[in-house]
């Protein structure tokens, strides 16, 4: 190969390699007036450093920390228990059949639903405590089942809670609902 076509491809080597390194820049923000590299670095860290937590259940510190979150990250969803709940009414001979899902903010990667998924048996056992305590008499009520719900949100929660540093449960809703 002739020397002045090596020159030729050496210097459209260097510009390809000059333009992959503007382009490497351009994509991680370097050029962006509003942050520095090294502060998206500390912002990239600091979130895998998060999920992190959440996913192996560990702290840096020996108190359980409250992770701050980036609410853009989180949308609502359902998580719905597959088996309905069956407990008999406290102090009666009825029992209370519902079908239950939580509402619940998780992000795209589902870390929360695997926490629920995780601790169904602890969750399912909360819920069903809640529902064996209800008196019949307080059946008649018609902010009952509004109070019910209120309840089995704050035993779920008290579950998940500890684990996560969060009350991870929105709201709970029933798509079925029998007392008998």
């Amino acid at each position: 190969m002739s020397e002045k076509k090596m020159s030729i491809l050496t210097w459209i080597f260097v510009v390809v390699m000059m333009a992959c390194t503007a382009g490497g820049f351009f994509a991680i923000g370097a050029f962006d007036k509003g942050i520095s590299a090294e502060e998206l670095i500390s912002q990239i860290e600091s979130t895998q450093e998060a999920e992190s937590e959440i996913i192996d259940g560990t702290s840096n510190d020996s108190a359980q920390t409250s992770i701050a979150r980036d609410p853009e990250l989180y949308n609502d969803i359902y998580y719905i228990l597959e088996e309905p709940l069956l407990a008999n009414v406290n102090g009666s001979q009825k029992y209370i059949q519902a079908k239950v899902a939580l509402l619940i903010e998780d992000t795209e990667k589902s870390v929360i639903t695997s926490h629920l998924s995780e601790h169904n048996f602890a969750i399912r056992n909360a819920l069903l405590e809640v529902l064996s305590a209800q008196p019949e008499d307080q059946m008649m009520d018609p902010h009952w089942r509004v109070n019910l719900r209120a309840e089995l949100r704050q035993a779920g929660n008290s579950v998940i809670e500890p684990r996560t540093g969060h009350s991870e449960i929105k709201d709970v809703f029933f798509s079925q609902f029998v007392v008998q």
